[in-house]
């Protein structure tokens, strides 16, 4: 019987949650014409904005990220440089980008606007009259966008026009609050769902793709004019490019809804494509079984580079180069990514494992039953080997860290790899079978709204019949999710291998040569066990032969390292050496005679724990003695007859 009963109680406390978690309703219409010769672009902007939250609202704060490129100073360009992207603080004016023209009107009468304390990208709207609960208001305004170049997936290149974040948006507001933020790149971003009509006009050379099917309007011998409509989408992005073959295709879910697939490419030689919709096909289906049907009926595939933590409603790109191995799972990312962050609109700058984690866990299950193929052709197989490295170099933080917060290695590795490792051990709490039943719960109340982890454990909690609150702790900590298999069996490897590195201890084998004046040409093997994750006890030799002074000459390194938890992040003690020879003479029977040296190098390395984790500068200290012994002529006499050595 209690079988029976779970579901009635998941359904009243899934009801009482949807009913106390609103969300604001906006209706966009937006009128563009694009001027790629200037690089720009006009447009007027119309939006309907619907308070449906139990508050007041006097003010609306706007994110004009597109400002985030008007200078080296922006909070954007700061985080590229502790990145090491240094190449949009050393661009020229030219390549800059910015939105100016702004003249925001609020039901017909002009409206103020004020700046942000910090950011340059995000604008506070003052409402003429205060906005009830309930209200609606019309706030429209033209704006001007001048396109930056193309850093990382906004602005233009050759060709090639990439629009995302590019129109005045509201920041969301929620139950929290209101979340003004500036442009990241590391640190994602908070939608709102929208409705959208977007008028595009543009040169007839462009092809413009979007995650709707375009509506021609007009065409003339100087401009197409083209109508999209998007709903309940997360943004409204777009790509245009002189070069675009349309191919297209259909899906039909298994809820009966059909679905259009449009493959946008710029390769004559890109032959993959009918590989590649059916790969698209077979995963959109299992993803709508597991976790629920996906409810816009277009998925537009572009060939384009992707913006690095953010995805868009219908739009899924396979990078400028694609090589159907890797865009296999390039695509499976960015197929998860319509799920978890163009439907579910979770907040991905303050809880970034809360959407990636999904999309790693979903993408590991999804690559049983579709395998990549040649997968052997890596030589990093996915077994979370950098989540590994940086558990045993402890460089981890907490999965539940901001995304600003995280150092750019664990952006990927803690709200991604081990989020999805930490998913698959609730699944297991929970039974399979009844976390896919929760998933499909939980996705059907919260799509379009803005779930929290809090929302997530409830529901989990309920279905589970358990309080899963010890596991959601977690997410606080630094504790390992990756199994181990014990003790790992020694093997060989030709120079270096990492595949099934949680078995295996490698030890390292290759052909080495060297050459010098006095030893000639040398030939001898490199041997070491220098692996990922690195052993505490690590060798590397190069004995060699030297074929000009018959002698074994080489290289050679022992050292041992540990990671304490103090204020050293490793502590290495070892000992370096080597053996040449430095001179070559003649004696006066006309046997060769050779000068040499041996050094032998015992150290102790202290590596210090930087200032904070996205800290880049390293500090260490090195203890060195040099003990070195040499052969010399010294005891040899040079003749004054033969000039030959006596």
């Amino acid at each position: 019987m209690k079988k029976f009963l779970i579901f009635p109680a998941l359904f009243f406390i899934l009801t009482a949650s949807g009913q106390s978690a609103w969300n604001q309703s906006l209706r966009y219409e937006l009128h563009v014409k694009f001027n790629p010769s200037e690089k720009s672009l006009d447009a007027i902007m119309k939006l309907e904005y619907t308070n449906h939250s139990p508050d007041t609202l006097s003010y609306i704060w706007f994110h004009v990220w597109p400002n985030a490129y008007r200078n080296d100073r922006t909070p954007y360009s700061e985080q590229q440089l502790e990145n090491g992207d240094t190449r949009f603080y050393f661009s020229s004016k030219e390549q800059k980008g910015y939105l100016n023209r702004l003249d925001f009107r609020v039901n017909g009468v002009l409206a103020s606007m004020q700046d942000h304390p910090e950011f340059i990208d995000v604008v506070k709207l003052i409402l003429p009259r205060p906005l009830l609960p309930g209200d609606s208001i019309s706030i429209s305004s033209s704006f001007h966008l001048r396109l930056p170049f193309n850093f990382n997936g906004n602005g233009y290149n050759a060709h090639h026009v990439e629009l995302r974040n590019w129109y005045p948006e509201p920041a969301v507001y929620d139950r929290h609050g209101w979340h003004p933020m500036p442009f990241l790149v590391q640190g994602g971003a908070f939608h709102e769902a929208a409705d959208y009509t977007v008028e595009i006009e543009s040169p007839p050379a462009y092809c413009i793709a979007a995650g709707a099917v375009a509506d021609t309007l007009s065409h003339t011998s100087t401009s197409v004019l083209c109508r999209f409509h998007l709903k309940n989408a997360n943004s409204f992005a777009w790509i245009a490019d002189t070069r675009y073959h349309l191919k297209s295709d259909s899906l039909e879910t298994a809820s009966g809804q059909p679905v259009r697939i449009q493959l946008f490419y710029t390769s004559d030689h890109f032959n993959d494509y009918s590989k590649l919709l059916v790969a698209v096909r077979n995963e959109m289906r299992q993803l709508t079984e597991w976790i629920g049907a996906y409810p816009n009926p277009t998925l537009s595939i572009i060939q384009a580079d992707a913006m690095a933590d953010q995805d868009f409603t219908g739009l899924v790109c396979m990078g400028i180069n694609p090589v159907f191995n890797n865009l296999q799972a390039r695509l499976r990312k960015a197929i998860l990514g319509q799920w978890f962050q163009t439907i579910l609109l979770t907040d991905q700058r303050d809880h970034p494992w809360f959407s990636r984690g999904f999309m790693s866990y979903y993408e590991q299950r999804l690559i049983n039953p579709y395998p990549q193929e040649n997968p052997d052709r890596s030589a990093f197989t996915n077994d979370n080997l950098w989540l590994r490295v940086a558990e045993n170099e402890k460089t981890t933080q907490p999965v539940s860290t901001a995304s600003p917060e995280f150092s750019a290695p664990n952006d990927s590795l803690m709200a991604g790899n081990k989020a999805g490792l930490w998913l698959a051990r609730v699944r297991d709490s929970a039974g399979t079978g009844r976390f896919d039943q929760t998933m499909l719960n939980y996705f059907s109340n919260w799509k379009f709204r803005h779930p929290y982890p809090e929302d997530f454990k409830m529901i989990l909690d309920t279905t589970s019949g358990k309080n899963l609150q010890t596991l959601f702790d977690k997410l606080n900590g630094n504790e390992s999710f990756c199994s181990l298999s014990g003790n790992r069996i020694l093997k060989p490897a030709f120079i270096f291998s990492s595949r099934n590195s949680t078995r295996n201890n490698y030890i390292g084998l290759a052909p080495a040569a060297g050459y010098n004046r006095y030893d000639g040409f040398m030939l001898g093997a490199l041997i070491h066990n220098i692996n990922l994750p690195e052993n505490k006890f690590e060798f590397l030799f190069t004995p060699l032969y030297a074929f000009g002074s018959k002698t074994a000459e080489g290289l050679g390194r022992l050292g041992y390292s540990w990671h304490p938890e103090n204020h050293f992040s490793k502590i290495t003690i070892g000992i370096n050496g080597g053996r040449f020879d430095t001179n070559k003479a003649t004696d006066s029977t006309g046997n060769n005679l050779f000068e040499n040296f041996t050094k032998i190098v015992p150290y102790i390395r202290l590596e210090f724990k930087p200032s904070n984790p996205r800290s880049t500068i390293r500090k260490w200290m090195d203890f060195k003695t040099y003990l070195i012994t040499e052969k010399t002529f010294g005891q040899y006499a040079v003749s004054s007859k033969d000039s030959l050595i006596h």
